[in-house]
């Protein structure tokens, strides 16, 4: 389990059951996307 997913995990702990999945799935793609995008930035400044 990675750093998103522990993550994901104890903030889907304090949603309400019926949100929980919606939520956790929202925010762990949230989260990958924002990665993702930092490290696309950093490459292309260590590309140039």
């Amino acid at each position: 389990m990675n750093l998103i997913d522990r993550f994901v995990s104890e903030v889907g702990k304090h949603l309400p059951s019926r949100l929980r999945k919606e939520i956790e799935t929202e925010i762990r793609s949230t989260l990958q996307d924002m990665l993702e995008d930092r490290l696309n930035r950093r490459h292309r400044n260590f590309s140039r």
